[in-house]
Order: structure tokens, then sequence, then C-alpha cells
């Protein structure tokens, strides 16, 4: 019977994944160019794209600290519902022409980010022995999303007017279809991932290691090195590429969907 729950489970959070990187693609390939469309100053064009990336920075330290509290699975299912908020706010941005609405939507995208990315460590730990096969199949969902949600994007910002305005409905509802994968989850498995247990009565007590011990390690401050450098150039890939490829090179939306699947497959 557990195995069997650890089996949906599994599969529950590919489809959540699935979800999470479809929404977060369609973002990527239109959020620069909306900003750009509503932006007063096109200096300020990449501020919404930039900030899916510092919300999620800002919210994903502090996911521990509310899931000992509430459990993982309602923090899931939160996220989706802050994605759907994210697209609904987006797309009246949009139609009002609110360049401070955008950026308020991406924020919330951000969030989601931050709490779809404990996905993998769920699957990690919902099943000793099989962390990285768990972890595997859960990123592999990804891949095909890599593929699609650049596609949906190109296709949904055409069919409704203002144009952009139907890729944000998009994200809203793969935001809610989030939302319903996740409260399917069965809560006992994933609440009580080794992460951060709900019950702590079978668990040993940890000991508290301090971000200045952290630092002391060489090999954690290599690391920081390395995800600040790759984090920032992908960054400013990412918010840069779509208005070039649009304003300099002419590119078709076609040619920039295919732009932005080339880099979601290399994620």
């Amino acid at each position: 019977m557990m195995v069997q729950k650890n089996k949906v489970a599994i599969s529950l959070l590919m489809l959540s994944q699935a979800c999470y990187l479809s929404a977060m693609s369609v973002d990527m390939t239109i959020t620069a160019l909306v900003g750009s469309e509503l932006s007063r100053n096109k200096v300020y064009a990449t501020i919404p794209m930039a900030l899916i990336a510092i919300l999620s920075v800002i919210v994903a330290p502090n996911i521990p600290k509310i899931a000992t509290r509430i459990g993982l699975k309602n923090i899931f299912i939160s996220g989706g519902f802050i994605a759907a908020l994210g697209g609904l706010i987006s797309w009246y941005a949009i139609t009002k022409h609110s360049f401070i609405l955008l950026c308020i939507g991406t924020s919330c995208v951000g969030a989601y980010q931050a709490i779809a990315n404990y996905y993998r460590y769920v699957a990690a730990d919902i099943s000793h022995g099989k962390e990285v096969r768990n972890i595997s199949l859960v990123l592999s969902a990804g891949v095909v999303a890599a593929i699609i949600g650049p596609i949906l994007a190109t296709w949904t910002s055409q069919i409704l007017f203002p144009i952009y305005s139907g890729a944000y409905i998009l994200v809203g509802i793969l935001g809610v279809c989030a939302m319903i994968i996740n409260s399917c989850l069965p809560r006992k498995e994933v609440d009580n991932t080794i992460i951060y247990p709900t019950n702590t009565q079978n668990t040993q007590k940890q000991k508290y290691v301090s971000f200045l011990s952290l630092l002391k390690r060489p090999t954690f401050r290599s690391s920081i090195l390395i995800c600040l450098c790759s984090c920032f150039s992908m960054a400013l890939i990412m918010s840069g590429a779509p208005i070039f490829m649009k304003s300099m090179l002419h590119s078709s939306a076609s040619q920039r969907m295919m732009g932005m699947q080339l880099h979601m497959i290399g994620i």
C-alpha cells in the first residue's frame, strides 16, 4: 500500500512539474516583450522578468518554516493558486496597459517558482533508495514542458486581444491545474518527507549550522560563485534575447519560440 502511494505521489509530482515549467516557459517567452510594450522607458522593460527571479530567491528560504506549520501539500496547493493569481493579474495588466500590475503578476509567478522547486526534493525523500530515479522522473517532465511551453505561448499570444493576453490566461489555467493535481497528493507521504518532517517525535534532533559557518567551507563558496555566474548569465540571455530578436533581428514569433525552446531544453 505504501509503495503504491509513493508511485502515485511521484506521478502527480511529474504532472505538477510539467505544469510549472510550462507556465514558466510561457512567462519567459513573452514577459520581456510585454514589459517593453508597457514600460514608458525601455530601460525598465526587463524588470518584470527580473522580479520572477527576485521573488523566487526571497520566498524560497521561508518555505521550510511555513512547511513545518501547514505541511508541504498545502504549500504546493497554495503555489498553484499563486500562479493562477499571477496569470490573472498579468492578463489584467495588459488589458489596462499597466506596467505596475505586470510586475505584481510576474512576482506571483516568481513565488510559485520557489515553491515548485521543492517538487524534486519531495520526490527524492518519498522513497528511500530511489532518490536519483525519482528526481530524474520528476525532472523529465520538464523536457516535455520545455518543448510544448513556448509553442503554447506563441499560439495563445495571438488568439485574444490585446496581443499576449491569451498567454497569461494560459498561465492562470496551468496554475489551476497545479492546484488540482497537488490536492490529490497523499498528505502523509508528502508532509512527512525528510526535508521538513511535520512529525518530529521520531526524528533525530538536527545540529544547526549557521550561514557564516557554511561560508568557511571552500566547496560552499565555490558553489555560490558558480550559481551566481550561471544564474546571472541565464537571466541576461532570457530577458534580453526576445527583445533583441524582435527589434534588431526582426525575427518572427516562430523563430523566437524556437529560441526559447532551445533555452528551456538546455535547462
